[in-house]
């Protein structure tokens, strides 16, 4: 989960990349060796590098511009780093939503991306914001590995499960841009909560519903 908010060439808050340090020192001290895969939403700076470099202080990580040896150069040159990743040692892959084939949940590409890591690797989720995306390495990846939620996922479900039986007066408050996602959370805490709050870019959606 690091996407991250980038102006002018730096990241802004790096909150969601801390939250995945626990799962990543654990993994790290456990002799693994960690690739991760994550997305970025930034049509300005759309590659994953800067996050790599803002990473690296915390936790060295190797930064993957292509994985996949049959796509050219620095497809051979990306997959030979993987390839000899030392126990302990951790890469990070291009943003993969260059890849058409990840918002497709294509079969084939979350096949390639499982044949990363080989038949005794294992999948680990810690991208809770996006797990409800059937996108090939949320979904496609675990038909081929065995999967694991990460600490941080484990946490959000563990908070959020909270809300579902909050002790009344129930104040629901939600935010967020994309209406499409959050009207069936609207819905749903309608019928749980005292009262529901809907602030941020979500509020100009319901505005412009009633004429405003």
């Amino acid at each position: 989960d690091l996407n991250v908010p980038i102006q002018n060439g730096e990241v802004t808050d790096g909150f969601r990349i801390t939250q995945s340090m626990e799962t990543l020192n654990f993994l790290q001290k456990s002799g693994a060796k960690t690739i991760i895969v994550a997305h970025l939403e930034n049509k300005e700076y759309p590659s994953l590098e800067l996050v790599s470099q803002y990473m690296n202080p915390a936790v060295a990580c190797a930064f993957v511009r292509n994985p996949f040896a049959d796509e050219g150069a620095e497809g051979v040159a990306g997959a030979a780093i993987l390839q000899n990743l030392k126990n302990g040692e951790i890469a990070l892959i291009e943003n993969i939503r260059h890849w058409v084939g990840e918002k497709n949940n294509d079969a084939d590409f979350g096949r390639r991306l499982a044949d990363l890591v080989g038949p005794d690797g294992i999948y680990v989720n810690e991208a809770f914001s996006v797990s409800h995306r059937e996108h090939a390495s949320i979904v496609g990846v675990p038909k081929f590995l065995p999967g694991y939620a990460g600490f941080n996922f484990q946490k959000e479900v563990g908070n959020l499960s909270k809300a579902f039986n909050a002790p009344h007066p129930y104040l629901f408050v939600l935010g967020g841009v994309k209406f499409e996602t959050k009207a069936p959370l609207i819905k749903k805490f309608l019928g749980l909560a005292d009262n529901v709050f809907v602030g941020g870019a979500l509020s100009s959606d319901l505005l412009r519903a009633k004429g405003y």
